[in-house]
């Protein structure tokens, strides 16, 4: 028996190929990328808010870090869909989802700026380039899913369910192996 496989290196559609002898069999598979953010510790994020005729979010990340947080900019890692893509995130039984926000960029690159009286960093969009932000309230869930309908970033906002303690850096770096984010095509 023989196998053969089709495959690529990112997200989508694959072609599993099985021969044995004179028999030949295809079966089509959906490859799924199991993300792993880059998790800050912060206060919380709002959204949206407009700064110069823009909108974006502001990530507070200078005051505590009660909260785990994975958001586009310039020094992370963003969790970007293709439009059709499903984001799916399922916490264990330690924490959840309290809130996740949805970055349309528009036709324009995403904007980093830092706000200068308290030093938080701000993801901004230009409205008048198509870009907007949205806040999703899961309702504190383990299994949230969202599929993107054009070109997006999604930033997490993740909680403990017990304790309201500060993350620290040891438990963020863990944090991929009890929050699992996946991206299907």
């Amino acid at each position: 028996m023989e196998f053969i496989e089709k495959h690529s290196s990112v997200r989508g559609k694959a072609v599993i190929t099985v021969v044995c002898g004179k028999y030949k069999k295809e079966f089509q598979v959906t490859v799924w990328e199991k993300f792993l953010p880059d998790w800050v510790a912060g206060e919380y994020i709002t959204a949206p808010y407009t700064n110069s005729g823009k909108t974006g979010l502001s990530v507070d990340i200078s005051t505590s870090g009660k909260r785990a947080l994975s958001y586009p900019y310039t020094d992370q890692k963003g969790i970007k869909l293709a439009a059709g893509e499903t984001l799916t995130v399922s916490c264990d039984d330690t924490y959840e989802v309290q809130n996740y926000y949805v970055i349309i960029p528009g036709n324009t690159d995403l904007q980093y700026t830092t706000v200068m009286h308290n030093g938080n960093p701000w993801m901004v969009v230009d409205p008048d380039a198509g870009g907007s932000t949205s806040t999703e309230t899961p309702f504190d869930k383990a299994n949230v899913s969202y599929t993107a309908e054009e070109e997006c970033y999604i930033a997490l906002m993740i909680r403990r369910k017990a304790n309201n303690n500060d993350f620290d850096s040891e438990e963020l770096s863990a944090l991929s192996s009890h929050v699992v984010c996946k991206i299907n095509p």
